[in-house]
C-alpha cells in the first residue's frame, strides 16, 4: 500500500469526484479502495466498504443520466448493495460509531428502494430511526419510499394513510433538531420540502380525515386470537401495506388483493383465484410459525412416541414440525408466484419448467444469460423489486453477504424437502453430512421468520406490479383496448363452519 489510509481525506476525495461527476476518477478511487482492503483491519474495513458503495452510487447516477434508469441489469446498483452488505457483515461493524452504522443502513435502504424493494427498504429505514429517532436522511428517505409505495397501490384509502405517514416523516426530517449526519444538505432539504408540499396539497384535495383513529379496530374475540394478531403486527406480517408503517389494529388484517385488471374476450378469469391460494397458504404458514413457539406443555400428539436418543441434542415434537412446515409453506409461495408471473406476463415457459429461479432469465446463443423479453426494460418498479428479491435466494454474491437469517434459504429448503434435517437445542448444531443437516433451533426460527417476511413482501410486490402493468397496458393500447376489466368486489368469501 503506497500510503496510509486516512478515512477523512479519502472521503473528501470521493465527495469531490462525486460532485464533479468524474467517472474516471471514481474508477480510480474504487481501485484504491480495493488496494486499501488488502491490508486494512477492524473498523477501517467497514469504512472502506461504505466508501466503495458511495462510489458505485455516484457511478450509477452518472450512468442513469446518460442512459436512463430503467435497465434492470444495473451493475453499479448491485455492487452498491453488495458493498453495503459487506460492511454490515464485517466482524467490527458493531464497533463503528452508531452514526456510521446508521449511514450504512440508510444507504442500503436507499438502494433497496431504488430497485423496487420498498417493503424491505422501509423496514431498514425504521431500524435506523429506532436507533437514532431524529436521523434526517433516514426519515426523509423513508418518507420518499413510502410515497413511492403508495403510488403503486390500487386502494385510495391505504394510499392516503401511507402518504400521511410520509408527511409526518418529512416534517420530522425538516425539524430544527433533526440530525444531518454529514452536515447541512440544502439539496436534500429542498427536495423534502417540495415533496411535503405536494403531499399536503394532495391530501387536502381528497379531503383526508385528519382525525382517523388507527387503533379503533378489533384484534379478535379470544385471548389467543388477540395474541396472534399482536404478534403478527409486531413482526409486520399482515398482507396489508399499513403494517409497514404501523402496529395499530387498523393493519391487523390481510386485505390487500389484486387490482382491477383486464382479460381478452375469450380469456378465463383466473388471477383472483390464484392470489386467493397464495394468500391462504401464506397466512397458514404465518399461523404455523406463531403456533410453533415454545409452550409450557407439550402437545398431546407427542405423548407415547418412542424416539431414540442420538446424543446430538435433537429437538422433536409437533411444534418443531410446525416450524418446519411454516418454512416449507412460506418457500412454496415463491414458485407459485413464478407461475402467476409466467401466465400474466406471458413469459412463455412450460408450466413444468417454471420456478422462481428460472422465471426471470434465459440463456441465448453463446451461453450468455439475459432477462426474458417479457421483463427486460419494463418500467414496472415493483416487478423489478420481485426480480431483485429473487437474487437473495439464487445469486451467489447476494446470498454470500446477506444477513445471517437470510443466508442459504434455498439450500435449507432443499434439505427439508428431500433429505434429513434435525433441529438441535442448547446451541449445539453438530456435524452435518450430505444426507443429514443438523441445525440450531434458534437460528432456524430466525430463518423461518425472515423467509415469511420475504414471501409477504413478494405477495405485496406481485399485487403492486400487476397494478402498474395494467396502467402500462392501458397507455400502450389506448383506444384499441378491447379487453374486459375485472373490477375488485370487496366481498369476502363466506366460510362454512367445518
Amino acid at each position: 500500500m503506497s500510503q496510509q489510509f486516512d478515512p477523512g481525506r479519502f472521503a473528501s476525495e470521493i465527495d469531490a469526484a462525486c460532485d464533479e461527476g468524474k467517472s474516471l476518477e471514481l474508477d480510480q478511487l474504487l481501485q484504491k479502495c480495493d488496494e486499501y482492503l488488502v491490508t486494512a483491519e477492524g473498523v477501517a474495513r467497514v469504512d472502506l466498504h461504505f466508501f466503495k458503495a458511495n462510489i458505485y452510487s455516484a457511478l450509477w447516477q452518472i450512468k442513469a443520466e446518460e442512459e436512463g434508469s430503467w435497465g434492470w441489469s444495473q451493475h453499479e446498483v448491485v455492487q452498491e448493495i453488495l458493498s453495503l452488505r459487506q460492511a454490515i457483515c464485517e466482524p467490527e461493524f458493531e464497533r463503528s460509531t452508531i452514526v456510521r452504522q446508521c449511514q450504512i443502513r440508510t444507504n442500503l435502504a436507499n438502494s433497496l428502494s431504488t430497485v423496487g424493494r420498498s417493503v424491505e427498504a422501509i423496514e431498514e429505514y425504521s431500524n435506523v430511526i429506532e436507533a437514532i429517532p431524529n436521523f434526517a436522511m433516514a426519515l426523509g428517505n423513508r418518507a420518499y419510499s413510502i410515497s413511492v409505495y403508495s403510488y403503486y397501490l390500487y386502494d385510495l384509502g391505504h394510499k392516503c394513510l401511507l402518504l400521511d405517514q410520509s408527511r409526518r416523516d418529512y416534517r420530522d426530517a425538516l425539524h430544527l433538531e433533526a440530525l444531518w449526519d454529514s452536515g447541512p444538505h440544502p439539496e436534500a432539504e429542498n427536495q423534502f420540502k417540495e415533496s411535503l408540499s405536494g403531499i399536503d396539497k394532495y391530501l387536502r384535495a381528497v379531503q383526508f380525515d385528519q382525525n382517523f383513529d388507527p387503533s379503533a379496530f378489533s384484534l379478535g374475540e379470544t385471548a389467543e386470537e388477540k395474541e396472534y394478531r399482536k404478534w403478527s403486527l409486531k413482526n409486520n406480517l399482515f398482507i396489508n401495506p399499513l403494517n409497514d408503517i404501523t402496529e395499530e389494529a387498523v393493519a391487523a388484517n390481510d386485505v390487500l388483493h389484486l387490482p382491477p385488471h383486464s382479460y381478452g374476450l375469450e380469456e378465463q378469469v383466473r388471477f383472483p383465484a390464484f392470489y386467493n391460494i397464495l394468500k391462504q397458504e401464506y397466512v397458514s404458514a404465518r399461523f404455523h410459525l406463531f403456533s410453533s413457539q415454545p409452550k409450557d406443555e407439550d402437545h398431546f400428539s407427542d405423548r407415547d412416541i418412542l424416539l431414540m436418543d442420538s446424543f446430538d441434542y435433537g429437538v422433536f415434537g409437533f411444534r418443531v414440525e410446525q416450524l418446519k412446515l411454516a418454512f416449507r409453506s412460506a418457500y412454496s409461495v415463491f414458485d407459485k408466484i413464478a407461475l402467476f408471473l409466467n401466465d400474466y406476463f406471458q413469459a412463455g415457459l412450460e408450466p413444468k419448467r417454471v420456478s422462481f429461479r428460472q422465471i426471470w432469465q434465459t440463456q441465448i446463443k453463446g451461453g450468455k444469460i439475459v432477462l426474458r423479453d417479457a421483463f427486460a426494460g419494463s418500467e414496472n418498479l415493483p416487478l423489478r423489486g420481485l426480480y431483485f428479491l429473487s437474487k437473495d435466494f439464487f445469486d451467489k454474491e447476494f446470498s454470500e453477504f446477506a444477513s445471517p437469517d437470510a443466508k442459504d434459504l434455498d439450500q435449507l429448503r432443499n434439505f427439508l424437502e428431500h433429505r434429513f434435517v434435525t433441529l438441535t437445542g442448547l446451541g449445539m448444531g453438530g456435524e452435518s453430512s450430505e444426507l443429514h443437516k443438523r441445525f440450531d433451533l434458534a437460528e432456524f426460527q430466525q430463518k423461518a421468520m425472515r423467509l415469511l417476511k420475504l414471501s409477504r413482501a413478494a405477495l405485496i410486490y406481485l399485487s403492486l406490479a400487476m397494478h402498474r402493468e395494467e396502467q402500462l397496458r392501458k397507455e400502450k393500447l389506448g383506444e384499441d383496448d378491447d379487453r374486459i376489466t375485472m373490477p375488485i368486489a370487496a366481498v369476502p368469501i363466506v366460510r362454512d363452519q367445518l
